[in-house]
């Protein structure tokens, strides 16, 4: 898989999540998916995951994942937005 095919699966990835489309997110995700964050509660499986996005956007309805890049460098930064305030 080249550079490119990866950044495919990361905007489907993100494209699932933002319009809550788990059937999508499930195809996408690894079912032994771990997420790293030291914001987030643990999350070890893809069934966590999809919970965990659940709850995120009950408290944030208008809230979204976002793609960037920190300096021109090759890698991928996940971004939770919103625009309420708790």
């Amino acid at each position: 898989m080249n550079i490119e095919q990866n950044k495919e699966i990361v905007r489907a990835f993100v494209k699932a999540i933002n319009e809550r489309d788990w059937e999508r997110l499930d195809d996408l995700v690894d079912p032994r998916f771990i997420l790293h964050s030291h914001a987030a509660p643990p999350v070890n499986n893809r069934e966590e995951l999809e919970e965990y996005l659940r709850n995120e956007f009950e408290i944030f309805p208008d809230g979204y994942e976002s793609i960037g890049c920190r300096s021109g460098i090759e890698l991928i930064l996940l971004e939770f937005l919103s625009r309420r305030w708790v």
